[in-house]
């Protein structure tokens, strides 16, 4: 599941997220912004079955609606996941 890192803090900090079933996510690749490490540890506690890709230069869509895809992913440093 693509996320921004402010989601990934809303998901790891909010009272409002078990309310819901979110048992299915497997993945989220986080990008935007780096992901720090503390909000990546207090996110795989709340969702130890999430794994968390990092990544960067995920798509480029220019004005007339072609789309150029180009990424990098890597796992958060000192993070076993």
């Amino acid at each position: 599941m693509p996320v921004s890192s402010p989601l990934v803090v809303a998901m790891a900090k909010s009272d409002l997220v078990p309310k819901y079933d979110l048992s299915s996510i497997r993945m989220i690749a986080c990008g935007g912004a780096p992901l720090g490490k503390e909000v990546a540890k207090s996110f795989s506690v709340r969702f130890p079955q999430v794994d968390i890709v990092q990544v960067f230069q995920t798509v480029c869509i220019n004005n007339i609606g072609d789309a150029t895809f180009s990424q990098f992913t890597i796992e958060p440093p000192g993070i076993k996941l």
